[in-house]
């Protein structure tokens, strides 16, 4: 994708993923005493379940919609992402406003998450163990399987939900809304799998024409 985009004078940049999380109280550049923080560039900000300890998931959803200026459909998509899988992206944002909406939603008892987007993908071609020759995969830890919005090149919507539901085993529900969250955001979260589990799916997934990604947690 960098080498068309490039070609059609698109500037683009590639970085690899190595994240850690960072909460409310962490957020000042104040506390970068050694330079940690991905200052200039560009934030994950995430929706912890913890959230849904006092409050419903319609607040929630509300909070999204007039902090963050999601739609109601997003708003309750990311909801529901988070209630089922613990986490779920809300958007990307430059730091001044991850940090902004980060302490109007805690303000407001919504729990969330910045996560620095310092990251590397890998695809079908790229999980074996043998090419781990920098020790650059996690392969005692866990790791997210993602849904890529390229399934639906040649596949439905209704074919996508239904393969991770007879691969991955997701409920119908939880397949749908990974599903619905791809197309909308052009990836999603699956789930979290050790390694040799998450190169099994992906492999299956694979050889059905279903486009997936794994990233390791190293958080």
């Amino acid at each position: 994708y960098l080498e068309e985009l490039t070609s059609r004078g698109i500037v683009c940049e590639m970085v690899p993923i190595e994240e850690y999380r960072v909460t409310a109280s962490e957020t000042s550049i104040g506390n970068d005493q050694n330079g940690l923080f991905n200052l200039n560039g560009m934030w994950e900000l995430g929706l912890i379940d913890d959230s849904f300890a006092n409050k419903t998931k319609e607040d929630v959803s509300r909070c999204l919609n007039e902090v963050v200026g999601l739609s109601r459909e997003d708003a309750e998509l990311v909801t529901s992402q988070a209630q089922q899988h613990g986490v779920s992206l809300i958007e990307e944002f430059p730091l001044e406003y991850a940090e902004a909406y980060l302490e109007e939603l805690t303000s407001r008892g919504i729990v969330c998450e910045m996560v620095p987007i310092e990251e590397y993908r890998v695809t079908a071609s790229e999980t074996s163990i043998g090419n781990d020759q920098n020790g650059l995969f996690n392969l005692n830890g866990m790791w997210e399987l993602g849904l890529i919005d390229d399934s639906f090149a040649n596949k439905t919507k209704e074919d996508v939900s239904r393969c991770l539901n007879e691969v991955v085993g997701l409920s119908e529900e939880d397949a749908e809304l990974a599903t619905a969250q791809a197309q909308q955001h052009g990836v999603s979260l699956i789930e979290e799998f050790p390694l040799e589990y998450a190169e099994a799916y992906l492999e299956e997934l694979t050889s059905r024409g279903i486009v997936c990604e794994m990233v390791p947690i190293e958080e």
